[in-house]
């Protein structure tokens, strides 16, 4: 009888310990879904609380690699990054059978792009891809590798990495985000295409001006040589007469007016041709090819001019 009434005692005992240890499990547990409850509504300071009421109750033990692991994600919200990978890295050294490790190593990934570890986060990203395939938040990894190329300046490779997110994973909540970042990153490349079509027109315009003035300054250069030649071909000499000289005399002045009259028009398109603040006009390009005819015919009749002073005073 002793010996019955004996275990019967260890029973109840055992069945009462039993019973609170699922009641403090219990109690743990509404608490960490309360928590979680507070971290969907945005309310990360009460969540964060709750959590660590949780990891300073001994009696919740089993659930303290959930609390840590919420607890890092309400840092994160919170912008305390430094807080959130210290907790994080201890989530995942000592709790690494615990449900919530696929989800941890993407989180490590996303902490490490808002630190700004863009080829850390890449490398992070692509091993939780990799050793993860079938996890919901695959399409985000790859969301993030994308955003952390990027912020590098790689944006040829983001593009692609958006583009697969929209065509393998139409259904995920990042396919927005990725189509506008592959819209972005389209008109950056256009704006660079215009860019150096500008630049190289810009360009093209000066050296079509300095070898404008080029020509322009031969031209007026060449002209004065001329005229300097014909006045020492009309210094001192004798007098022609009859019917030869005066022939000679008629020539020279009709050659002498048709240069004259060439210069004024020179002289009038040089001033509607000079280019504005604001570029060389299409009337204005036009004006400077008429000049530069006008100058090329004037130095061939300066040059016909000389050749027949040279001829006709070596007669004399």
């Amino acid at each position: 009888m002793k010996k019955r009434s004996l275990l019967a005692i260890v029973l109840v005992w055992s069945f009462a310990a039993t019973a609170v240890v699922s009641a403090q499990a219990g109690d743990g547990n509404a608490v960490l879904a309360r928590g979680q409850s507070e971290y969907q509504n945005a309310k990360y300071s009460d969540a964060l609380h709750d959590f660590r009421d949780i990891i300073l109750n001994p009696q919740y033990a089993s659930i303290h690699g959930d609390a840590y692991f919420w607890i890092s994600l309400s840092y994160i919200a919170l912008g305390q990054l430094e807080d959130a990978q210290k907790n994080l890295e201890y989530f995942l050294l000592n709790y690494p059978d615990n449900a919530n490790v696929p989800e941890a190593y993407y989180q490590k990934g996303r902490l490490l792009f808002l630190q700004g570890e863009y080829d850390n986060a890449i490398q992070v990203l692509y091993t939780f891809i990799k050793s993860y395939a079938t996890n919901p938040y695959v399409a985000n990894g790859y969301y993030w590798i994308g955003e952390s190329l990027y912020q590098l300046g790689h944006f040829d490779e983001a593009k692609k990495v958006f583009a697969h997110v929209v065509t393998t994973y139409p259904t995920s909540f990042k396919v927005e985000a990725a189509q506008y970042r592959i819209s972005l990153i389209d008109l950056m490349t256009r704006e660079q295409e215009l860019l150096k079509l500008l630049k190289w027109s810009h360009e093209e315009a000066i050296n079509a001006q300095e070898d404008y003035q080029r020509r322009e300054q031969a031209y007026e250069q060449a002209i004065m040589a001329y005229q300097r030649e014909i006045a020492a071909l009309k210094g001192p000499q004798s007098v022609a007469t009859g019917a030869s000289s005066a022939a000679n005399s008629q020539s020279v002045s009709a050659l002498q007016a048709e240069v004259a009259q060439l210069q004024s028009k020179i002289q009038d398109l040089t001033a509607n041709s000079q280019p504005s603040a604001g570029g060389a006009s299409s009337s204005q390009q036009i004006s400077r090819q008429t000049l530069l005819a006008l100058k090329a015919k004037a130095l061939d009749l300066e040059q016909f001019y000389l050749d027949w002073l040279a001829s006709h005073e070596g007669s004399k």
